[in-house]
């Protein structure tokens, strides 16, 4: 493994959409994961049928079928709270919050190393460690009826020709939806400007 530590990779999406070209992205897959994710499920076979994404088979437990409670779990009900709800009620009723922060790294969810990782959802835990552990929105109002919409998300680990262009195509697609949620809900017009992936061990 050749690896690199500690870099933050930066793209004007209000410009550009930023799909890597070095290869093909498998796009509907990523929205399917993406919707998936959303929806707060971890089963695969649903992620399979309804989103036609094989992307967790391999990490899926074959007696429940889920990747036990990893980004859609943690998303929609990490404790009993629903992190994106708060985030999108937050930006709605206080758009200058620092605190628009969804977090998926709970630590005794986290697996070891001493099972594979099929079998660790059938002890509550995380198929694996997440990759992409965490996003954060950043609001600014530019005019009355404008406001642009950063997005940040940090990553643990990434395979940098595998998984980060997936995950930057994933992430954008997020932003946009998010803006358009904020834009139907508000009136004001939320237009995705700064979209950052920070990365740990690439």
């Amino acid at each position: 493994t050749y690896s690199l530590f500690g870099y933050n990779i930066r793209f004007d999406v209000s410009k550009y959409a930023p799909f890597i070209t070095e290869r093909k992205i498998p796009l509907r897959s990523v929205i399917g994961e993406l919707l998936w994710f959303i929806e707060g499920s971890v089963n695969t076979d649903v992620l399979l049928n309804d989103y036609r994404c094989s992307f967790w088979n391999e990490w899926a437990s074959d007696a429940t079928r889920t990747i036990g409670p990893m980004y859609g779990k943690q998303w929609r009900d990490c404790n009993g709270v629903d992190q994106l709800a708060l985030i999108l009620k937050t930006a709605i009723a206080k758009p200058t919050s620092r605190r628009m922060l969804v977090n998926v790294w709970v630590p005794e969810l986290v697996p070891g190393d001493d099972a594979p990782p099929k079998f660790n959802p059938e002890n509550g835990l995380m198929s694996l460690a997440p990759c992409h552990f965490s996003y954060q929105l950043k609001i600014y109002n530019i005019r009355s009826d404008f406001r642009i919409v950063n997005l940040q998300f940090n990553l643990r680990s990434s395979d940098y020709f595998l998984g980060l262009p997936n995950n930057i195509a994933s992430y954008y697609i997020l932003q946009r939806l998010i803006c358009s949620y904020l834009t139907r809900k508000t009136g004001i017009r939320h237009s995705p400007k700064d979209l950052i992936a920070t990365c740990g061990d690439i």
